[in-house]
């Protein structure tokens, strides 16, 4: 029988039990070897605290709270997400830092963002690439007494986002003072 529910077996060693993953679970699925899993995770964390820099892995793709905590727990820094939803669930399950990788727009992903951090031990990070997204957060923010936190990204010539040049960079920076 293929199903979710056979998932835990897998987890438990199913092939001792006779079962498999490729004939007894429907594919695709995600499977997390822990070995494996601890394996990276201190391999990475190794890595980038030996070379001086601090670690907010990508947890966008995987969504996996448990896999966020087991991160922060080996010493990463912060989790990266892509999206207000995204960051009020990472919240919910204990993650209280946040980079968000991408521009936070609108104003329900602002009233989101400014309701989290409505909390002390919450910091969040987002990106801004324009002036004109500096003033619309610096406005919603002000107005409710919050300071947000942002970080300027720097894109490519072509590329879809970020600031392209020297001149913006610092234009940029200036309108964030």
């Amino acid at each position: 029988m293929s199903s979710v529910l056979n998932l835990p077996l897998v987890e438990k060693g199913a092939a001792a039990q006779g079962a498999s993953l490729l004939q007894d679970v429907s594919l695709p699925a995600l499977v997390l070897h822990r070995e494996a899993l601890e394996h990276n995770i201190r391999w990475m964390q190794k890595f980038v605290s030996d070379s001086g820099a601090e670690l907010a892995p990508h947890g966008k793709t995987s969504m996996m709270p448990a896999l966020f905590q087991r991160q922060l727990d080996a010493g990463a820094w912060g989790i990266t997400l892509a999206t207000a939803v995204q960051t009020r669930a990472a919240y919910a399950h204990g993650a209280r830092r946040v980079l968000m990788a991408n521009q936070l727009v609108g104003v329900p992903n602002m009233a989101l963002i400014a309701e989290l951090l409505a909390d002390p031990d919450f910091d969040f990070y987002c990106m801004v690439d324009h002036p004109d997204s500096v003033a619309d957060l610096g406005a919603f923010f002000a107005q409710r007494g919050v300071t947000l936190k942002v970080m300027i990204e720097y894109g490519v010539v072509g590329g879809r986002c970020g600031c392209r040049t020297e001149q913006e960079v610092l234009a940029l920076a200036k309108a964030i003072q």
